[in-house]
């Protein structure tokens, strides 16, 4: 903030998560007024700047009470008489000399200059740093029965035997080649596999997970003696791992920081001379893994599954009346359904080209193809928005049922319009209160979780 250059060229991929919950831990904001840095009173703490002249506007009577709000430095005696008492800047600083941070602001911090406020932000979401010695071990674990499940053909014989060491530590062996006699998932095993971390942060597990399926492609290349073939300067780990991230991983989280601080996590851990960084903007995106709809329920318009399975918004099981509410064609199928079937084969066909792409394919054109699909998905994204805002807006069914019914009429209506702007402008108004984010059912693939 200073202009003081900071230097990332020794930070490792799994520290950006350390560097992310700290951040967390603060927000940038502009002095209103001349202000200072209060100490915290735990060690742990972080100082926080308050605005000198607010304060001096406040009632005498008043100022220990807003001190407290903004800090959690309590004032009583002397010091809390010298505030009530003080008629100018001077007088404030004097009575708050010993709680002053000076160490953060030697000087009175003019207005209009910038300052980190501590916030409870990573508090509030629950954000933690998960160093790789706790992501190693369960990545490992996690991903040990999905591999060996690969490990015998449709015949039940065993091919392509990998026989290890006898002596060799069991856990310190291939996860995909444990028993002997059975055979090793092919790469087409490993890069058909679609793995997803609900609620990535700063993408620790997703960068281990790419690492040791990185080394089981290698693995199984050189068991099936498929190897590609590479220039002799590009290495075969980090080009494993660039396949990996591009066809395997997917990942969600609702803040926008954590997904770009992801996106950059793999691009590092993914990193070779002379190759562009790895397209991830059509696996790593922004929204909510505790609320979204499924294709059925969004084409259905409610969020109720009438094939049985839980929402994941009301976490009940689907019930047949749950096909009497939303706008119905005349032979009474779901309005919707038709329409986002349709879109949805458009969003087939260009997120397969990205999957396709070659290493070099440049990322403007990755970009516009992922551009063509979230196109087609937004009329999916619009109802679902509908749906949810619909769920939220009372606490009881006959009111929620009645609001999806006119958020239904007024998307019949928009769509009927051509997309008229003041014909989507009250579901505009309707899901405004939403938080951003995607139906992550929607915008991603079928993918398992980790």
């Amino acid at each position: 903030m200073d202009g003081e250059r900071l230097s990332y060229r020794t930070l490792d991929v799994e520290q950006i998560g350390s560097v992310y919950e700290a951040v967390m831990g603060f927000s940038l904001e502009v002095a209103q007024g001349r202000s200072i840095a209060i100490k915290p009173t735990k060690s742990h703490g972080a100082p926080a700047t308050i605005n000198l002249e607010a304060l001096l506007a406040t009632k005498p009577a008043n100022r220990v009470k807003w001190l407290a709000e903004q800090t959690d430095q309590k004032f009583t005696g002397q010091a809390a008489d010298a505030l009530k008492k003080a008629e100018s800047l001077e007088d404030l600083l004097a009575a708050l000399e010993k709680k002053i941070a000076r160490y953060v602001t030697p000087n009175v911090v003019p207005k209009g200059a910038m300052v980190l406020q501590p916030s409870d932000e990573r508090r509030r979401s629950g954000s933690h740093y998960t160093p790789r010695s706790l992501t190693e071990p369960i990545v490992r674990t996690t991903l040990r029965p999905v591999l060996e499940s690969f490990n015998r053909d449709p015949t039940g014989s065993a091919s392509a035997a990998v026989r290890p060491d006898a002596e060799s530590s069991p856990d310190s062996l291939p996860v995909g080649s444990r028993l002997n006699g059975q055979r090793h998932p092919t790469p087409e095993d490993i890069l058909n596999l679609k793995i997803c971390d609900p609620a990535m942060g700063s993408g620790a597990f997703l960068v281990e997970t790419c690492r040791q399926l990185g080394d089981e492609l290698v693995r199984a290349w050189h068991v099936h003696n498929c190897a590609p073939k590479l220039p002799p300067d590009e290495d075969e780990v980090l080009h494993a791992r660039r396949l990996i991230a591009q066809r395997c991983l997917y990942g969600v989280d609702k803040n926008p920081m954590a997904v770009d601080l992801a996106k950059l996590s793999l691009w590092l851990a993914t990193l070779a001379k002379d190759h562009p960084f790895t397209f991830l903007d059509h696996s790593l995106r922004c929204g909510d893994s505790l609320v979204g709809l499924t294709r059925k329920q969004i084409a259905g318009f409610h969020w109720e599954d009438v094939s049985g399975q839980s929402s994941v918004v009301s976490g009940k099981k689907g019930r047949r009346h749950a096909t009497d509410h939303g706008p119905r064609t005349t032979d009474n199928r779901p309005m919707f359904a038709d329409p986002i079937a349709e879109r949805m084969r458009t969003v087939t066909e260009y997120r397969q080209r990205i999957l396709a792409a070659r290493d070099d394919k440049p990322y403007e054109q990755l970009r516009q193809e992922l551009d063509v699909a979230d196109e087609a998905l937004s009329l999916g994204r619009l109802a679902g928005d509908c749906i949810i805002a619909a769920y939220f807006s009372a606490a009881k069914d006959r009111e929620r049922l009645a609001k999806l019914d006119t958020l239904g009429r007024q998307l019949v209506k928009y769509l009927g319009s051509q997309g008229r702007i003041e014909d989507r402008q009250p579901l505009k108004e309707a899901v405004a209160l939403l938080h951003s984010g995607d139906h992550q059912f929607v915008s991603l693939p079928k993918r398992r979780r980790v």
